[in-house]
């Protein structure tokens, strides 16, 4: 949903990589949800104020997100921001990805 969309070809993608999790049947329909009623960037980081928290939120972000379209790019960048990511770590954590 970064760039705005939800394809069938990234619903494909993530699909499969949950039938190679292990992950009770809860977790599976839990993550079914989350993908289908996103939540904004506000509310997925309301709350963070720990800057190790935050890093651990822009890294799983980093690798879930392909970032192949400009509105993905603006979209991590804005998470980066609302995490009080400097732009140094937000570049160290992506080239880890």
């Amino acid at each position: 949903h970064a760039d705005g969309t939800f394809d069938e070809e990234e619903e494909k993608t993530i699909l499969a990589r949950l039938r190679t999790t292990d992950l009770s049947q809860e977790e599976r329909l839990f993550i079914l949800d989350e993908l289908h009623h996103p939540k904004s960037i506000d509310e997925l980081t309301a709350g963070i104020t720990d800057p190790s928290i935050a890093k651990t939120m822009y890294m799983l972000a980093v690798n879930a997100v392909a970032i192949d379209s400009p509105g993905e790019r603006a979209w991590l960048d804005n998470l980066a921001a609302r995490l009080s990511l400097s732009k140094a770590i937000q570049g160290f954590i992506e080239e880890q990805r």
